[in-house]
Formats: C-alpha cells, sequence, structure tokens
C-alpha cells in the first residue's frame, strides 16, 4: 500500500510479534531507498503495544534488537497518549512531503 502512495499504519498487537516481520521491515522496507538509488521509498508506520520496554535484566528489552535491526526506520516509543498523537502528526506530515531519511 505504501509503495503505491498511501499512507498505511500496520498494527501488530504485541511488540513481541514484531520480531516475525523483522526479516521485511529488515530487508524490504528500511533498505528499499537504497537499492532503488532514491527513486522509491516506503512511507509506513508499523505501530505495537503491550510492552513496557524492560525486561528482568536491561539486556532482556527486545528494544535493543529492533532498534539494531531495523536501520534505516524511525522508532518512536511514546509515553503517553500526547506524544502518541505528536508523533502520528509529525509521521504522516513527513509521508506528505516526500521526506526521506
Amino acid at each position: 500500500m505504501a509503495l503505491r502512495g498511501l499512507r498505511p499504519i500496520a498494527e501488530i498487537q504485541y511488540l513481541d510479534y514484531l520480531l516475525y516481520g523483522l526479516q521485511p521491515l529488515s530487508d524490504d522496507v528500511a533498505s528499499l531507498q537504497y537499492r532503488t538509488k532514491g527513486t522509491q521509498f516506503c512511507p509506513i508506520i508499523v505501530r505495537t503495544r503491550g510492552h513496557r520496554l524492560e525486561g528482568i535484566w536491561h539486556s532482556g528489552s527486545p528494544m535493543g534488537m529492533i532498534i539494531n535491526s531495523l536501520r534505516g526506520l524511525h522508532v518512536c516509543v511514546p509515553r503517553n497518549m500526547v506524544q502518541a498523537a505528536g508523533m502520528y502528526n509529525t509521521l504522516l506530515q513527513a509521508k506528505r512531503t516526500g521526506y526521506r531519511d
């Protein structure tokens, strides 16, 4: 949908389920702009919830793996709904202007 000009917001129920989608996100979405020499990009928002971003130990959180495996994508972690609304508005506005990172 994002490659066709739409602005999808995909929902993954829990952060742990994101692990099953890491390969297409890292191999296809994150590297699309590089592979097409800047002519295409995939403006997608993947929303997830249900995790406090911490484990028993500091290394128990999957956020470190997500941040390090998704190079080329923005990872936003809002702490409340006001921050989430602001991040969505910023990301959707960036898509409209053709912003590429």
